[in-house]
């Protein structure tokens, strides 16, 4: 498992580390940031990928790591809703 953060050895930071506070900024991963690839960042993954429509494998390949990226730049909170959204079909 711990090939899944290999991709992230270039963050100068515990690449485990920043792939759970990145998946937790998207509301996938709740839990501490430990660098272990444990049974909630594999879960946490597998939600990204269905998310993104692709096979949910729990494994950080190089598509999953192209929707994290996207949905990170593009502000994407999937399991928390839009709240802008909400917020404008309050006022409505």
């Amino acid at each position: 498992m711990e090939a899944a953060f290999s991709r992230y050895a270039h963050h100068s930071a515990d690449p485990g580390k920043v792939l759970q506070e990145q998946l937790g900024q998207l509301n996938y991963y709740n839990g501490p940031a430990t660098g272990y690839m444990n049974q909630a960042t594999v879960q946490a993954i597998c939600y990204l990928q269905r998310d993104a429509h692709l096979p949910q494998t729990g494994q950080l390949n190089t598509a999953t790591e192209n929707a994290l990226n996207s949905m990170l730049a593009g502000g994407n909170n999937q399991m928390g809703g839009n709240t802008n959204n909400n917020q404008m079909n309050a006022n409505n």
